[in-house]
């Protein structure tokens, strides 16, 4: 009886070391599971939101491209209005010149009246 009652209690210690680790490793089991779902949600989010962001991206990309035409038709314009500047002075030297010129030729008309 001895012997039985030895083995008894023997397997009862095993069968509650392997309830113990059976608990143990269903609470892993089941952390896992929740960190999978919580994986599979961001995934979904993820893909569901990836057009989206493609589509900003391709927003973006143009508006580069617009801003990036008109900086150059900008600096175009702003290098012919120095150009026109520029002519404008040399106008305004003839007409001084000009201007002088009839001046003497007035002078000259009214000395020789």
């Amino acid at each position: 009886m001895k012997g039985e009652k030895a083995a008894k209690n023997q397997g009862e210690e095993k069968w509650e070391e392997f309830r113990t680790y059976w608990m143990q490793t269903n609470t892993k089991l089941e952390a896992l599971k929740t960190n999978f779902n919580d994986c599979q949600e961001k995934a979904d989010m993820s893909s569901k939101t990836q057009p989206e962001l493609e589509s900003r991206i391709e927003q973006l990309e143009s508006g580069i491209e617009q801003y990036e035409r008109l900086y150059k038709k900008h600096l175009m314009l702003e290098s012919e209005l120095t150009e026109a500047k520029a002519k404008e002075k040399v106008v305004g030297v003839f007409k001084t010149d000009l201007d002088k010129i009839r001046d003497e030729i007035g002078r000259d008309v009214h000395q020789y009246q």
